[in-house]
């Protein structure tokens, strides 16, 4: 018989692929409370813990994100030494959120870090490595570093299609990037289909009405203003505002 902290991790869990965020913080929230009250520590409250400050991260709630990427850092280097495979990953979860709280020379050293640790631990071509490449590429665009982030992006978007296949989540989501990286440059014409490619992918893997299409469909609309596109902008951008409930 399955804990009971298992089955609300599982489904703090499911919650969060689904992206409903609000119910992953709860049942991850309570997955916690009922792993400490049990003197459970080591790897299950760390995963336990990844699950609840992503879904505060997802919402935006970067103050009480922080403390519980912190602790989750520090139960995977006791556990498995400081270059380690989950140590690895929490930095890149660390540096996402770093990113996100406007912490971007932090966020960046931060993500060298763990595609250092990745690539010496999982390999140059593998997905984890295509992974951080793609976050960190993404970072590089909105400190304006654009070849950087293009080099980065272009890497981890062939890495993802030899991974994943060429209709993969994953894959979209560096097509998005890297889009957007081509946009910022003016580079319209290399930029649109990627993301058309990169929506009708998100429509079928995630659904029509997950926040990560949203947000897709925001940069494609932007990229249509700039082009003085409007009513395509404007009916792109509504579609987008409805995903998100604005």
């Amino acid at each position: 018989m399955a804990h009971s902290w298992a089955t609300k991790l599982q489904a703090g869990r499911m919650a969060f692929e689904k992206g409903f965020f609000k119910d992953a913080e709860r049942m991850s929230k309570a997955a916690v409370e009922e792993m400490r009250n049990l003197g459970i520590s080591g790897e299950p409250l760390s995963l336990a813990l990844n699950n609840l400050a992503m879904s505060y991260f997802a919402q935006g709630k970067h103050e009480e994100a922080d403390p519980l990427f912190r602790e989750i850092l520090r139960l995977d280097e006791n556990d498995g030494g400081p270059h380690s495979r989950a140590v690895a990953s929490d930095l890149n979860n660390y540096a996402a959120h770093q990113s996100a709280s406007g912490r971007l020379e932090d966020a960046e050293s931060t993500y060298k870090r763990a595609l250092e640790l990745e690539q010496r631990i999982s390999g140059e071509e593998s997905a984890e490595t295509a992974l951080v490449l793609n976050n960190l590429g993404e970072l590089e665009s909105e400190l304006g570093k654009y070849k950087e982030a293009q080099e980065k992006l272009t890497k981890a978007l062939r890495i993802r299609e030899l991974v994943h296949g060429s209709k993969h989540q994953y894959v979209a989501e560096t097509l998005a990037n890297l889009a957007s990286v081509y946009s910022e440059q003016g580079n319209y014409n290399e930029a649109e289909p990627m993301f058309r490619r990169a929506v009708q992918i998100f429509e079928v893997t995630v659904g029509p009405r997950h926040p990560e299409l949203a947000y897709c469909l925001e940069d494609y609309a932007e990229l249509l203003e700039r082009q003085h596109r409007d009513q395509e902008a404007a009916q792109i951008q509504r579609r987008a505002e409805e995903i998100l409930g604005r």
